[in-house]
């Protein structure tokens, strides 16, 4: 009896997880007028805005929501950038300390490096996995 109730146990929690990841939506994205237009309906109903006053609030949502992407992109651009910089300065400072280091430093010193690559991608990981459990 009680390795039944554990199958039946089993079997609903493997039902119930592969129930909700068929059931992840993929997300998809509204342009600037769709975005604009929710929005301006929702102050509608709440507001009771004149036609004249609807028509410019939908103008104000537009630019905003325009504004907001324009930024946001130009934020990831920016951060692009900034990895890429980042990305070259290692690389230029690893050149420098390999030019001043011996044969057996540099290779304590590409050890050191790869054990500090390994301890980042598990703390990538578990931070990951840190994030799917909050949502």
């Amino acid at each position: 009896m009680k390795r039944f109730a554990i199958a039946i146990g089993l079997i609903i929690s493997l039902k119930t997880a592969s129930f909700a990841q068929e059931s992840t939506p993929q997300v998809e994205r509204k342009t600037p007028e769709e975005i604009a237009k929710t929005r301006t309906e929702m102050l509608d109903k709440k507001l009771n805005l004149s036609a004249g006053q609807k028509e410019k609030v939908y103008e104000i949502n537009l630019e905003e929501v325009k504004n907001r992407q324009a930024f946001k992109q130009e934020a990831r651009e920016e951060a692009r950038k900034r990895f890429k910089d980042r990305r070259e300065t290692f690389k230029e400072t690893d050149e420098k300390l390999n030019e001043v280091l011996n044969e057996q430093q540099k290779q304590k010193y590409k050890e050191l490096k790869e054990k500090r690559k390994e301890q980042l991608k598990e703390r990538r990981g578990k931070h990951r996995s840190e994030k799917t459990k909050i949502r």
